[in-house]
This record gives structure tokens, sequence and C-alpha cells, in this order.
């Protein structure tokens, strides 16, 4: 990175940690960070800092921030020496070209400069000049393949980014779609309509250049099933594909076979959502494993699961900085990621002691769902509650406000008359409480998710 990029002066590289790729769990990358010693401060109050990604195997240069919090108010760290001369978009233009063509494997025969006015909108202020060359694979174009690019006007590049796609280099017959472009449009107009609103854009940084945000009366395309949000056609079976998480649709039903040790259980509903959404992935034989008793660090990865699908492609990095402990649970546990998520919305206490390898019980459950849902001081009031006079272990409760609390909020139940505070929660008792949470969305003070 330091042959190829200009990192500010006084900076040295700070943390440097070895992950996954967001983009391909299958491709370990390095994510390094160069900063100042000690750190210099934004008005905003973050420390000025230079990023990138590496591909670990290859070294594929796939990101780079030379300002990773730039426009928060402190002074560009590249600004130019005193004489130094502003290029023309056209020279700029031309040390673009050669940067792409020095890092992008093939780039004469897969990349092409998207052309783009002088007056952008990642160039309103005058500040920069930007660039977007789009990925081609057999003449057809790949969305979010392509690589981004802007430079400061006098030549300084600020911001590179590669576009990932998995499986590109796996295509090897003629790209042929069997289904017609009239057909496509028929279906998507079966499926959508147009709905008038107000929609806001921009008050964010694109290429590290702030985007002034602005309010408009404009046509959106909706979907008419709000099940399926975001699909595309598959244009060789017609059928419909989401575009994340990897999850197919045939008739906007997922297609997903229910487990011999599932139907018929009292939670199959339950678990079968779960189940069509990858928070429970059925074992090679196909069982789900319902009764099995889960652990702390089971329930969590449950949870992040189902509120981030993508949680486990950030490696556990939830603006740390470098990884480390979080919880008492190592980098290399492999529970880590689901605890620093935990501890970034604050389900958990960063600085506690978490043992993620123990049985759940339910009065732990009980906790943590008083703070998921984050009505922790509210609990302290109900330690005397009468919804606690029903279980006839009410003396073997501690947590008794949290029990309570959940109790009424119907995500815990008792059982036979008793509470049962120590007794162990199974996969299908973790389900049917986070299907629990989704029901109680808007109906509380706090957003269970989104």
């Amino acid at each position: 990175m330091e042959q190829v990029f200009t990192i500010p002066k006084g900076r040295t590289l700070l943390y440097s940690s070895l992950d996954s790729d967001y983009a391909d769990p299958e491709r370990k990358l390095w994510r390094l960070t160069w900063g100042e010693q000690p750190g210099r401060l934004y008005a905003g109050g973050f420390s000025s800092q230079t990023i990138a990604e590496v591909d670990a195997l290859t070294g594929q240069i796939l990101e780079f921030r030379m300002e990773e919090y730039a426009g928060m108010g402190e002074e560009d760290a590249s600004s130019p020496p005193a004489g130094a001369v502003k290029l023309s978009q056209a020279t700029v233009r031309q040390k673009a070209i050669e940067l792409v063509n020095a890092l992008a494997p093939n780039a004469s025969r897969d990349y092409k400069l998207a052309e783009q006015k002088e007056a952008n909108s990642n160039n309103q202020n005058k500040k920069s000049y930007g660039y977007h060359f789009t990925r081609f694979v057999q003449g057809i174009p790949v969305s979010n393949g392509g690589i981004s690019l802007s430079f400061d006007l006098y030549g300084n590049l600020k911001y590179y980014s590669f576009g990932r796609t998995p499986g590109l280099d796996q295509i090897t017959g003629p790209s042929t779609a069997k289904m017609a472009k009239e057909e496509a449009l028929k279906a998507y107009r079966d499926l959508y309509v147009m709905k008038l609103q107000y929609m806001n854009t921009g008050g964010h940084f694109v290429d590290n250049n702030y985007i002034e945000q602005k309010t408009w009366l404009a046509y959106g395309a909706e979907s008419k099933n709000p099940d399926r949000p975001f699909q595309v056609i598959d244009a060789v079976s017609g059928q419909w594909v989401t575009t994340y998480d990897n999850i197919r649709y045939g008739d906007g039903n997922p297609s997903v076979t229910i487990p011999a040790d599932v139907k018929g259980h009292p939670a199959e509903q339950d678990l079968m959502t779960l189940i069509q959404h990858r928070v429970i992935v059925p074992d090679e034989s196909g069982n789900a494993k319902p009764n099995q008793e889960i652990t702390v660090g089971e329930w969590l990865g449950m949870m992040a699961q189902a509120v981030t699908p993508y949680y486990k492609d950030y490696g556990g990095y939830y603006g740390m900085g470098e990884r480390k402990p979080v919880s008492g649970v190592p980098v290399d546990s492999p529970y880590y990621n689901a605890v620093a998520y935990a501890a970034q919305y604050k389900w958990i206490e960063r600085d506690a002691v978490l043992k993620v390898d123990s049985k759940l019980t339910r009065e732990e459950l009980a906790v943590m769902l008083t703070t998921i849902v984050k009505y922790n001081k509210l609990a302290g009031f109900l330690a005397e509650d009468e919804s606690l006079n029903q279980f006839s272990d009410k003396s073997l409760i501690g947590s008794k406000g949290e029990v309570a609390l959940t109790v009424k909020l119907g995500l815990l139940q008792g059982q036979n008359g008793k509470f049962n505070p120590q007794g162990t929660v199974t996969k299908a008792d973790a389900a049917t409480v986070i299907m629990q949470l989704v029901k109680l969305q808007g109906k509380t003070d706090q957003t269970v998710a989104q």
C-alpha cells in the first residue's frame, strides 16, 4: 500500500487485522489503519486516519481512503505544498486510467470508463474529480462490480474502491438470457406500483466528499408484496431472486423443505420462519434439532443473525479499531462476532465477563431481553410486581424485575405454575422468543430491529 498510494505525513500503521471479506467470507483480507501518535482529533472527535483493505492471498488492493473521516472539520492532511498547480480534468482522467490499468487484473478487457459530466454530484464544491469504471463479463455489465476513484484538484488520490462480486471468474460458458427482456418488463410491471412520496437524498459522504441533503417529491417503484422487496429476475430460470443473503424464492415463498424434526413441533411456524431466513440452519442430515439446549453464545448468534444477516462478514469490526477480546471472549472464539455485535448495540456490557459456552437459562434470557428492548430502568420498578405471584418458585428468581417485564411483554411464559429461572432454553424456545420480538415492533417505545 505504501508503495502504491500516498500515506499522509506523520501517520504510521496503528492497526492491522486479518478478517473475512464482507462480500466473500471465503476470502481473507488485511484491514489496515494508519494514524498519528498521539492521535490528532477532528472537530467531531474522530482521529485522523487512513484505511485500506488488501486481499491477503493475492495482494489485490480492494479499498483505500486517505481520510477516513473527511469533512469532519480538520484541515485536509493531503493539502498541496505551496506552489502546487491544479490539474485539468483531462490530466486527472488520464491518471485514473493509468492507475486502474496498473491495479486491476485484465483492466483493458474487463473495465470501461463511465464518462461523467465535469460538474457531477461528487464535485459539487469543485474539490475533487470522481471516476467510475464499469466491470464487464462477456460484454455484459456487472452490477456493483466496478472500480471507483476520486482525486483532489492536484491529482492526489483520495479514494479507491475495487468492486467485489464473487464468482465472476467461474463464468466460462456463454452468457445467454433465456427470458426475453419484454417478459421481464411485464413481470416487473405486474409486481411493482409507482408511489408518489417525499424522499431524501444526500446527507452523507461519497468518495470522501459530503453530499448536501435535499428533499424531493418523487415517484418510486414499490413492490406490491412487502415480503419481496429487493428482488431481481433470474434471466435464465425466470424466477425472482433476492439480492441479499443469497436466499432464493420461487413464487414468493422460500423454497425450503420442512425438516422432519420440525414438522408437527409446537413451535413449527416460528422455527420455519427462522429457517427460511437462515437464522437457524439445519445440519447435513437436514435436522434442525429444535429441542437442543442452546448456549449463551448461540443465543447471541441467533439474535445477531435475525437483526443483521451480514453481521459475520464484518469480522467483529464494529467501530473497535483493532480486534481485541470483548466481554472476556477471545477473538478466535466462534462466538466472537456475535458478542462484538451484541456489545456494539449494548445488549451486553463490553467489560463484563460472558460465559458464552454455558447453557442459557431462562432467567439469563429474561435479563438479556430486557436489555435488548431497552427497558432496564423500568424493570427496576417491577421487582415486586403482582405478575410474579403466579409463579410458585418466585423466591428462586433473582432478577425479578426483568422476569416480570418479559412476562408482561409476552416474551416469556410460565411452565406449569412455575417460572423455572434456572431451566435451560431450547432452540425452539429461542425461535418463539425472536418471533415475539418481531410482533412487538411498533408497539413499544423502542425499535426492536429493522
